[in-house]
C-alpha cells in the first residue's frame, strides 16, 4: 500500500517547523531518524498530518520517512542553520538559583520532550502577546562570560508590563 505524502517545506532548517501531511484517514504512525510521531486528522478530516518541530539537535541530512514501519522511499531533509549568538550580563543578586527554579527547568524540560498521541491543539497559533522577539529560538547565551548549556528552547518577547498573555492555541501548557 504506497501513501501519497507532502512535505512542507521539503527541506527545514534545523529550529524551524515542517508538516509532513499523509493522503489517507487511516491512523498511521510516522517515523523519521529514530524519532516516532502519531499522526493527526485535519480539521475536514481529508488527510493525516504531524507537525515536526525540528531541534537544534537534528543532525544536518537527509532521513527517510517510515509509514507503519515500512519505507516507500520517501525523504525528510533538515539542512544547517547559523544561530545567534548572545551574550549577556546579570547582577548576581538577580540571579536566582533555588530549588524552586530547578523543579521549574525540570518541568519544563519534560513538557518540551514530550511527544504524546492525543492532539492537544486547535486550529492555527497564535503568538502569546504583542511585542517584538528580543531572543530567537536556538540562540545560544554567554552569561556572566559563562557560556549557557543549550541553545534558547523558546522565543522571548518583550512587552509592556501587565499586557496580557494569551495562551499560543487551546490545550496548551504555559
Amino acid at each position: 500500500n504506497a501513501y501519497e505524502v507532502e512535505v512542507s517545506p521539503e527541506q527545514v532548517a534545523q529550529g524551524d517547523i515542517a508538516v509532513v501531511k499523509i493522503l489517507t484517514t487511516n491512523d498511521v504512525k510516522i517515523s523519521i531518524g529514530d524519532k516516532k510521531f502519531p499522526t493527526f486528522l485535519d480539521f475536514e478530516k481529508k488527510y493525516r498530518r504531524i507537525i515536526i518541530g525540528v531541534s537544534v539537535w537534528w543532525d544536518a541530512k537527509k532521513y527517510p520517512i517510515l509509514i507503519d514501519g515500512k519505507d516507500f522511499g520517501l525523504s525528510f531533509k533538515v539542512i544547517s542553520k547559523i544561530f545567534q549568538k548572545e551574550s549577556l550580563q546579570i547582577a548576581s543578586e538577580k540571579i536566582q538559583d533555588n530549588e524552586e527554579t530547578r523543579k521549574q527547568r525540570e518541568l519544563i524540560g519534560r513538557k518540551i520532550y514530550t511527544v504524546t498521541p492525543v492532539k492537544f491543539w486547535d486550529g492555527k497559533f497564535i503568538l502569546p502577546v504583542e511585542g517584538k522577539i528580543t531572543t530567537e529560538y536556538g540562540t545560544k547565551r554567554t552569561v556572566n562570560d559563562v557560556l549557557s548549556k543549550g541553545y534558547h528552547k523558546g522565543i522571548d518577547i518583550a512587552s509592556n508590563e501587565g499586557k496580557e498573555i494569551k495562551s499560543a492555541n487551546n490545550g496548551q501548557v504555559v
